[in-house]
Parts: structure tokens; C-alpha cells; sequence
């Protein structure tokens, strides 16, 4: 199953999204399911079952986070859905599926490989088996005495737009922190990331709001940015320095403690 032209040894690296699969199908094949009425049979409800996993493969396949989509299985399911509406709506029941695809799902990599559905002492279950599409691979969340994070972002999973359809991001290795003995964290972040921080908002001005840090594994509550500085480049990664102090009302509280 091609998905896009890559190099041999290339791979995409993806941090796959907590919720479970089936549960995301069963979510996209609710307008499915408001058509078979009030008491479907279970041949029924595999059928739109089949048609959701369907439109849901198709959707991934013609993702627009791949450089190379392939739009053929997504105008196949449409071409079988022909003129059918969604129930209460006055649109068709393919621009249903597509609307509350892209409202929950559109960068979901997750390819649905097999799947069975069975109702067990009056309760439906649905079991999917995952895959993913060639060239991507998941994501192995790192320990967390590694991760970095500033104002609830994790460094490691901050992304960097380089095109209208391509992001990226720097892997919990290309950022390090400490925490001094006077309570003072510092951070060294690639300089991009910071940059990105900046422009979310996560990351405030220095003598600015207070934020929350993880560092080491510590959760740092409150803590003011007091210093940037250019830290070591290594080729093209330039690292920035950013040195934070406990607020005063931490220190107050701190000692009232």
C-alpha cells in the first residue's frame, strides 16, 4: 500500500493519539447509525460499521499531513455512498462523515488492519486491530525524568510549522534542564522550540507572568523567567539558555510552609 514516495531508510515518526481506535470509528459512524433507526439489526450495524472503517482508512490515506495523499479510496467511498443523506441534515452522508472526520481525527495516522463486532450479554463491542501506513512509525513516549515542560508544553512534542503541510520538532535528547540549590531551574531548549514557545504564549517575557515548570521530574510551580542567552550551537542546533526563579509569592508561601 504505497502512501507516499520516501527514501529506503526514511521514516516518519508520529506520537500516536491515548483514545482507542475503535472508539474513534464507532464516534464517525454516528450519522450511520441515526439512519438504520431505532433498533438495527447486527448485520445492520456492521454494515455502517464497514462503511465508517472504509471512509476512516480512506480519510488517513488521503490526509493532508502526508507530502503525497492518495485521494483514490476516499472518491471510491464516495462514488458508494452515491446520493444518501444524513438523517435530520441537508447534507449527504459522505460530507458527514468527512465533517466530523476532519473535527476530531484529521491527524490520526492510525490505519484500522482488521476489525470484529460482536454484542456480548446485550452489549456491542467493537475490536480493531491498529496498523499504520507505510514509512510511519509510532512514537515511544520517553521516561519522564527526561521531559522538559514550560507552561504545560512538553519540549519534546512541540511542533514547528516548516511548510503549509509539514511540521517538526525536537525529541526530548535535544533539551536538558537543572535545578540549582537556590531553587532556580535552568532550561536548555533548541532555539526553535523556544521560539515556538514565544509565539504560543507559553513562554512569557522575562520578569514576566510566573509559569509551571517540569524539570528532572519535579514539578515546579510559579516560577518567572529572569534570563535568556544564547547557549552552545552544535551545527545548525543553537541551543537557548532560559533561567527561571521561584516568584515571590512561591518563595512567601515556600517559607510559610
Amino acid at each position: 500500500m504505497t502512501r507516499r514516495r520516501r527514501e529506503p531508510n526514511s521514516w516518519t515518526t508520529l506520537r500516536l493519539p491515548e483514545g482507542g481506535l475503535a472508539t474513534c470509528i464507532l464516534d464517525l459512524a454516528t450519522p450511520l447509525f441515526a439512519a438504520l433507526g431505532a433498533e438495527p439489526t447486527p448485520e445492520q450495524t456492521r454494515g455502517a460499521i464497514e462503511i465508517a472503517v472504509a471512509f476512516w482508512n480512506a480519510s488517513v490515506e488521503g490526509s493532508e499531513q502526508w507530502e503525497h495523499r492518495n485521494l483514490k479510496p476516499l472518491r471510491e467511498v464516495k462514488k458508494c455512498l452515491g446520493t444518501a443523506r444524513a438523517p435530520d441534515t441537508k447534507v449527504s452522508m459522505f460530507d458527514a462523515l468527512a465533517q466530523r472526520w476532519r473535527a476530531t481525527s484529521r491527524f490520526d495516522p492510525r490505519l484500522v488492519a482488521s476489525w470484529s463486532y460482536d454484542v456480548v450479554d446485550d452489549q456491542p463491542r467493537l475490536i480493531c486491530e491498529v496498523t499504520l501506513p507505510e514509512g510511519v512509525r509510532a512514537e515511544v513516549p520517553p521516561p519522564a525524568e527526561k521531559r522538559i515542560s514550560i507552561g504545560g508544553a512538553f519540549l519534546d512534542e512541540v511542533r514547528i510549522r516548516q511548510t503549509a503541510t509539514s511540521l517538526t520538532g525536537y525529541p526530548v535528547d535535544n533539551h536538558r534542564g537543572w535545578i540549582g540549590g537556590d531553587g532556580t531551574a535552568t532550561v536548555e531548549a533548541s532555539m526553535p522550540t523556544a521560539l515556538q514557545l514565544l509565539a504560543d504564549g507559553r513562554l512569557p517575557r522575562i520578569g514576566g507572568e510566573p509559569v509551571d515548570l517540569v524539570v528532572c521530574g519535579r514539578h515546579l510551580p510559579s516560577m518567572v523567567l529572569s534570563q535568556i542567552r544564547c547557549g552552545e550551537a552544535y551545527g545548525h542546533n543553537v541551543k537557548a539558555v532560559l533561567l527561571f526563579k521561584p516568584s515571590a509569592a512561591s518563595s512567601t508561601e515556600e517559607k510559610r510552609g
